[in-house]
């Protein structure tokens, strides 16, 4: 498919172009195969090159963020389906205006697609998958610190008190560690202006942690000082005391998405922590690649 895709390269076969092109992302989205390395470059290809219509981009953006929701990368697949949706914006109309004949994606039994139709389609999706990731859906944990005080130890051998930490500890915890699920990205997490206020196309992430947000340098250092240094981590990082959501755990479908608190390495198995929460009283075993960090406090 994507070597049909890439050869037919003139847009007079663009009708032809999109369904060879749907064809290889109805394979990666059903997940027929892993998505590979080549893959992930194919789908960036088409999601950068501007020549290419603005559909095929959206339905690149749509199948790249599915790709990385799959991998737990939430932050990520936000990005790409805030990409997706501005693409749609900006589609220009002589576009959107054009039509296609293709199967029913809606069971209508309308074969006559514009551009503009088969798009919303896809952003329907998109903004629901958006909307999914943006809610603040996690279960609260308990309001006492399962860990001990506030001192933590770092894998650096150093201790250090975190004094955004202790804001989750009384009657607020729940509802600011409930903020933290949903994803950044819409506002600037220094001096809270949203996307609009700011009038950047996005935000800038941190380049460490990939889950914070500023508008510019001057938020960005502001933020460090007061408490991201500290809460900062980067992908494969666990601290004790971090509050990390469960995931990909097949053998307790159950605990799917449940917060819990990191206690300490496990002294009898390499690889796995001692966990937590208010839903999984007992301190359990899980392995790291099982554990996905949530936005940091600061």
């Amino acid at each position: 498919y994507w070597k049909s895709f890439q050869k037919l390269s003139d847009n007079k076969w663009e009708y032809h172009r999109f369904h060879i092109f749907h064809g290889y992302l109805s394979i990666l989205t059903e997940n027929y195969f892993t998505c590979s390395k080549a893959d992930y470059k194919a789908l960036g290809s088409v999601i950068d090159d501007k020549t290419e219509p603005y559909l095929f981009r959206i339905e690149a953006a749509f199948t790249r963020g599915l790709k990385e929701w799959d991998r737990s990368r939430r932050e990520d697949a936000a990005t790409f389906y805030r990409l997706a949706i501005q693409m749609g914006d900006e589609m220009p109309e002589s576009q959107r205006r054009r039509k296609f004949l293709r199967m029913d994606p809606q069971n209508t039994g309308k074969i006559h697609w514009t551009v503009a139709e088969l798009a919303e389609v896809t952003l329907k999706t998109v903004r629901d998958n958006l909307r999914v990731l943006e809610y603040k859906t996690a279960p609260p944990i308990s309001g006492t610190n399962v860990a001990g005080d506030r001192t933590y130890p770092r894998s650096d051998g150093t201790t250090y008190v975190d004094p955004q930490r202790s804001k989750f500890f009384g009657g607020t915890s729940d509802l600011e560690l409930l903020d933290r699920m949903a994803v950044g990205g819409s506002k600037c997490d220094g001096c809270g202006k949203t996307l609009a206020e700011t009038g950047l196309e996005e935000l800038f992430r941190c380049k460490r942690c990939r889950m914070a947000y500023y508008c510019g340098e001057a938020c960005q250092r502001k933020r460090w000082k007061a408490g991201h240094k500290e809460a900062c981590r980067q992908p494969n990082q666990i601290e004790v005391g971090d509050y990390m959501r469960i995931g990909r755990l097949q053998s307790k479908p159950e605990w799917q998405g449940l917060v819990v608190q990191v206690l300490k390495p496990d002294p009898n198995k390499e690889g796995r922590w001692l966990v937590q929460g208010e839903a999984i009283k007992q301190q359990v075993s899980i392995s790291s690649n099982k554990l996905d960090h949530i936005r940091p406090a600061a």
